[in-house]
């Protein structure tokens, strides 16, 4: 008999989209791309030592094949034009 062939997961390219949503208290979210493909997402997922995102934040990551062939978000980023990361200070 011969070794059945292994599943390999290769991480598509870089994706940005908007956070949707995100349940705090259970650390799972989804983040819609720019192509309109809504991803589920664990705070684990998120680049940093923060585990928490707010909504409306734009956002670059990866999909990758998740438990049970769902697709899923890796390396949850916020981008440089994301409200978060916007200075707040205006000069008059």
């Amino acid at each position: 008999m011969s070794a059945s062939p292994q599943f390999v997961a290769t991480p598509l390219a870089p994706t940005r989209g908007v956070v949707e949503s995100f349940d705090d208290p259970r650390g799972l979210g989804s983040v819609r791309s720019e192509g309109g493909t809504a991803y589920p997402f664990h705070c684990t997922s998120i680049q940093g030592e923060v585990r928490t995102i707010s909504e409306g934040i734009d956002v670059t990551f990866t999909v990758v094949a998740g438990r049970h062939g769902h697709w899923e978000v890796a390396g949850l980023q916020a981008t440089d034009s994301s409200p978060s990361s916007e200075s707040d200070e205006r000069s008059d």
